[in-house]
């Protein structure tokens, strides 16, 4: 019994450090959207606004994606992983407007 929960417990770990591409969540949005997932790619364009943080996060897949966080913003031109939830707000033809919410803790760099 103890082995096949500490199977089950590795097996989420290594599940949760797994990364998804950007292009594929926009690809698959059906699939990702208010699921979590884990991406990771280089900081552009921090901005802290009265109502909002965020950020973009590329990761050479041909797509960038807006980044809400809680927490402190990363620095321009960090490569960072980001864990968090995603969310399309809306679609409209071919264009969509889809952000990752960031869970409130600090992810690895």
């Amino acid at each position: 019994m103890l082995k096949k929960v500490f199977s089950i417990l590795i097996l989420s770990l290594f599940l949760s450090s797994c990364t998804v591409k950007i292009k594929t969540i926009f690809s698959e949005i059906d699939k990702y959207d208010q699921k979590e997932v884990t991406i990771k790619g280089k900081v552009e364009s921090p901005t802290n606004i009265v109502i909002a943080k965020y950020y973009f996060i590329n990761d050479n897949s041909g797509k960038t994606l807006r980044v809400v966080t809680e927490n402190e913003l990363p620095k321009e031109g960090e490569i960072i992983k980001v864990h968090g939830t995603v969310k399309q707000r809306f679609k409209v033809g071919e264009f969509q407007w889809v952000v990752l919410k960031q869970t409130p803790k600090q992810d690895e760099k």
